[in-house]
């Protein structure tokens, strides 16, 4: 008995320890934690919260105007490390769609489309109405419609009709809807497909949120 209570113990301390690996290693400041992606060598940690906080940093890393404010060296290497980390998360927990989404965007920033493509595409199948991640994907998505096939190109409007009916969806499309004549077609097909009382609250929600960037 004393033998596994040892045991149990130490596996104990042997987690705690990798947990707070992580938590320490991540760095405090945006330009400490951008310093410890563009190095590599980082702790992921074994909790759901401690990979959560490594993908959060990631995407502030690649996101950020500290990240543009590093040479193309260093960033490149973020990216490279974070595509990795996600890759990592994404293959012990298949369902996180946020990890396939930031491998995505990390692959973006090193311009591999293709497997920007794929990761694109497990993140749609894996979190088709997390509406957050749904509003990150969109945008990463609409940047690069030349380099999507035609299942990812499905998907993201499968998540474009998720974003028309809410009125959140709306404003986090609504500076391109406004300024991108064919973002605007396209979405406006989508529309057209939904219930006659979606398409007019689609409507409000446009005028809405154009009106709210009108005013800055």
């Amino acid at each position: 008995m004393l033998i596994v209570t040892l045991a149990l113990a130490t596996s104990g301390a042997v987690v705690a320890f990798v947990e707070a690996k992580a938590y320490l290693s991540a760095g405090i400041l945006p330009k400490e934690r951008f310093d410890a992606l563009a190095a590599g060598g980082i702790d992921v940690g074994l909790s759901t919260a401690s990979h959560t906080l490594i993908l959060n940093n990631c995407y502030e890393a690649l996101t950020s105007v500290t990240a543009r404010l590093q040479p193309a060296a260093r960033r490149s290497a973020v990216a490279a490390n974070c595509l990795l980390v996600a890759d990592g998360i994404s293959a012990g927990e298949p369902a996180n769609a946020f990890a396939w989404y930031v491998a995505a965007l990390a692959a973006a920033h090193n311009d591999d489309l293709p497997t920007m493509t794929e990761r694109l595409r497990m993140s749609q199948i894996s979190g088709p109405s997390e509406q957050w991640i749904v509003e990150l994907r969109v945008n990463l998505a609409e940047d690069h419609l030349a380099a999507l096939t035609p299942e990812v190109m499905a998907g993201n409007d499968r998540d474009l009709t998720l974003l028309a009916q809410s009125q959140r969806g709306v404003a986090s499309i609504a500076q391109r809807y406004v300024r991108q004549a064919d973002f605007r077609e396209r979405i406006t097909a989508l529309v057209e497909r939904l219930p006659a009382e979606q398409q007019q609250s689609f409507l409000y929600n446009v005028r809405l949120a154009a009106d709210q960037l009108s005013r800055g």
